[in-house]
């Protein structure tokens, strides 16, 4: 399964279980959506562009959220442990979260998450989309755990520390162990952190 991206309807207070979405094609029962740091699960669709959901699962905080912030949605193994939360030696929460790994074993969108993310598989082509507001200083390892060339296309998003314009394309030779490092900057890019093996265009 993949990722899907979509954006919330209107604002929601940390109280509300029914989540207006600009689309709920594709959402299943069982799904996790995700909002901002929010982790929910989702109960059901009762009418298109609305999500029944539990709210602040897997050790998130329930918050308000803004119209037109991001959204993501899919299964929960399609987010790896995003969103369990560290823990102190007596057990208490340390108010971070412990960003897993997430993997992708098929060509598609990639999640702006904070942490680590493997690409497995035989899929090849795969897209960032534009971060927003709300995704500012999320840092991503991007790592490739296949023999395999991969394509990571984010049009006019790529910011290196050299060109005039910002790239592309990320393009990974095949090779297993190959990665970059993102960060999203404030206006709205992903900035290119460092690299093994990526080349940008």
């Amino acid at each position: 399964m993949a990722i899907t991206r979509t954006t919330l309807g209107a604002a929601v207070d940390a109280n509300e279980r029914f989540i207006p979405l600009a689309s709920t094609t594709g959402m299943l029962a069982g799904d996790q959506l995700v909002v901002g740091e929010e982790i929910m699960q989702v109960n059901r669709i009762p009418v298109a562009g609305t999500a029944k959901v539990q709210r602040g699962m897997a050790g998130t905080a329930s918050s308000a959220h803004s119209s037109g912030e991001a959204a993501d949605f899919g299964q929960q193994d399609d987010f790896g442990v995003f969103g369990e939360r560290q823990v102190d030696s007596r057990g208490r929460g340390a108010g971070l979260q412990n960003r897993g790994a997430k993997t992708y074993t098929g060509a598609g969108a990639i999640s702006i998450q904070n942490g680590l993310h493997v690409i497995e598989g035989a899929g090849t082509a795969f897209t960032l989309a534009a971060p927003t507001a709300e995704d500012v200083g999320k840092e991503m390892i991007i790592w490739v755990n296949a023999a395999t060339a991969v394509v990571i296309t984010a049009t006019g998003l790529f910011r290196g520390d050299s060109g005039a314009t910002d790239d592309d394309v990320c393009t990974f030779s095949a090779a297993i162990g190959n990665w970059v490092r993102l960060v999203v900057l404030p206006d709205l890019v992903y900035g290119i952190v460092d690299d093994l093996n990526a080349t940008f265009t």
